[in-house]
């Protein structure tokens, strides 16, 4: 896999995208079986994928991606490669954050993490702009109901500052701010049912972005610590977040300053039973740093917990290591 790979999985199965030509080819690996299936799909035409970006692995026949540029989404059928096209009403959406936990499915509605089409400048953004809705198929109708939490209203932030994952289970919506202590957990109808502060020491949350200035937005959110996703493995959650402890008061100036900060990473994990207290704190080197986790990619299998883990980065070879917090 490369930044150009998408991936996600499933109970027995894992997967990941690859751009080839003018195909995007889905791999998928079963466990059970050892055996490895592969699917091309057209990246054009009526037929086609409408977008190389990032797919959700609803069953053992269906996936959902983005169609990016149009504001809605796809269906894809892995077994008879058929493909739906979906659209939100008006245009006013785009889909955010797929990932294998981002998305509610019972095969009528299916839940998204999306975004309102207005500037990230507008003053009233995070008030007005919902995250996450559901979509039923069959009626072909839209309904959102999530908005950012009152900690970032009235506020200005930075987009880098908002960014956001999305933990979904049967029953709840957990929401994970990359700049945020806290998560949010929410009903299936969009109530707020609970918060909790699991802070992991060296993200600092304090400065917001200024709009003039995208670099140092980007700089700030990323070299200040922040977190990457919540992960919940069917007994424990896990808290993960990218800290850089070399970093002082000035910010990295300039490619070499950013990798020398960046090899110097540390990948921190929080482990939390099932009502979300802490049990214990894991510690790992930081990607992109020789053998380094965190780059988000990561599955379970068997209860356990796997992070893509760089090998060697001079030759860019990667696999998934097992990552066991007691």
């Amino acid at each position: 896999m490369n930044e150009l790979s998408s991936w996600s999985f499933g109970d027995d199965t894992f997967l990941y995208s690859y751009l080839y030509l003018d195909s995007l080819g889905i791999f998928q690996y079963n466990f059970s079986n050892q055996h490895w299936i592969t699917n091309y799909f057209d990246l054009e035409g009526p037929n086609g994928i409408k977008s190389t970006g990032p797919f959700t692995y609803l069953n053992d026949s269906l996936l959902v991606k983005k169609a990016s540029g149009q504001f809605g989404f796809q269906l894809i059928n892995l077994k008879n490669k058929g493909i739906k096209n979906y659209s939100f009403e008006n245009g006013e959406y785009n889909i955010l954050n797929l990932s294998p936990y981002s998305v509610y499915f019972d095969g009528t509605i299916i839940g998204l993490p999306i975004r309102k089409f207005i500037p990230s400048g507008t003053p009233n953004f995070t008030q007005i702009s919902p995250v996450y809705g559901f979509y039923n198929l069959n009626k072909g109708h839209f309904t959102h109901f999530i908005y950012f939490p009152e900690e970032f209203q009235n506020n200005s932030c930075s987009s880098n500052f908002l960014k956001h994952t999305f933990l979904v289970t049967d029953d709840k919506i957990i929401l994970n701010f990359r700049k945020s202590h806290f998560i949010y957990c929410y009903d299936l109808k969009g109530n707020l049912i609970s918060k909790a502060d699991l802070r992991i020491r060296g993200v600092n949350i304090e400065n917001r972005g200024i709009f003039q200035y995208p670099f140092q937005n980007m700089t700030n959110t990323e070299f200040t610590g922040n977190y990457k996703n919540l992960i919940f493995d069917g007994e424990f959650y896990y808290r993960t977040a990218l800290v850089y402890p070399t970093i002082g008061n000035s910010l990295p100036n300039g490619f070499q300053e950013i990798q020398q900060a960046s090899n110097s990473s540390l990948f921190k994990i929080i482990k939390c039973d099932r009502n979300l207290t802490p049990v214990s704190t894991g510690y790992y080197s930081g990607a992109p740093s020789k053998n380094g986790l965190g780059d988000g990619r990561y599955f379970i299998f068997n209860n356990h917990l796997y992070f893509w883990h760089l090998n060697s980065p001079d030759e860019g070879i990667g696999n998934f290591t097992s990552i066991q917090i007691n």
